[in-house]
């Protein structure tokens, strides 16, 4: 039987992901009128390939994560029916243990892929600059300059896009939505309009790792809460 119920349930534990491709929409065309008034289209030609560059790096954080979220979703459920029903004490801590270890797993992870694209990212500016911009002019000087600061937010996007997702796959959706709307959106919509009032096209490229590093910061306590989740 049709159950508008679960449909709204299902629709409100997704939403994260909802507010995350909202708020990519606004915080793209704010990059490219911050760069367009600060170094013109040369300005909005580097800021469009490090938008390129973060997409791809992001996908291996949101792949894993997308990826990882059924097994951990199953024996979450795994555990709420053992709850419900009639099992044994042990079999419960088992499967508590085994969710945990899955979880471990994957933030460890999360965090060597970030460690290994935040070097690659940083000692390989001028190589990924060059695949779009050629190995000289302006389009190439500014990606390269500015990957430099920019390459900083991958050390901290992994565990928060996987961490909004972990929480999605626990059901607990508004946790997600509330972590992926502060992190795509008020913190980066922030970091936009005041930094580059005070360092220039600097500012531009110092958003993305401020909003992601103000974003783990947020992230951290809801993690902390992570055990009252699993035990609810």
């Amino acid at each position: 039987p049709f159950r508008i119920e679960v449909l709204a349930e299902s629709c409100l534990n997704g939403s994260s992901e909802m507010v995350g491709q909202l708020a990519a929409a606004v915080t793209t065309l704010l990059f490219n009128l911050s760069m367009l008034r600060l170094a013109g289209k040369d300005g909005v030609a580097a800021i469009t390939i490090m938008n390129y560059l973060q997409f791809l790096f992001h996908g291996l954080y949101i792949g894993f994560s997308m990826g990882t979220a059924p097994v951990i979703g199953y024996h979450y459920g795994a555990l709420v029916s053992e709850k419900k029903g009639s099992a044994s004490a042990i079999s419960e801590c088992l499967n508590k243990k085994r969710l945990y270890r899955i979880i471990g797993l994957c933030m460890r992870f999360v965090l060597a892929a970030s460690a290994g694209v935040f070097l690659l990212s940083f000692l390989g500016s001028e190589m990924l600059a060059g695949l779009f911009a050629g190995d000289s002019g302006p389009v190439y000087l500014l990606t390269a300059g500015g990957m430099k600061i920019f390459s900083f937010s991958f050390l901290f996007s992994g565990l928060n896009i996987f961490i909004s997702a972990m929480f999605t796959a626990l059901s607990n959706g508004k946790v997600s939505a509330f972590l992926s709307f502060f992190r795509t959106f008020v913190f980066l919509t922030a970091a936009i309009l005041i930094l580059p009032c005070f360092l220039g096209i600097a500012g531009v490229w110092l958003a993305a790792p401020a909003a992601e590093f103000l974003a783990f910061l947020l992230a951290m306590p809801a993690c902390t809460c992570l055990n009252n989740v699993i035990n609810a």
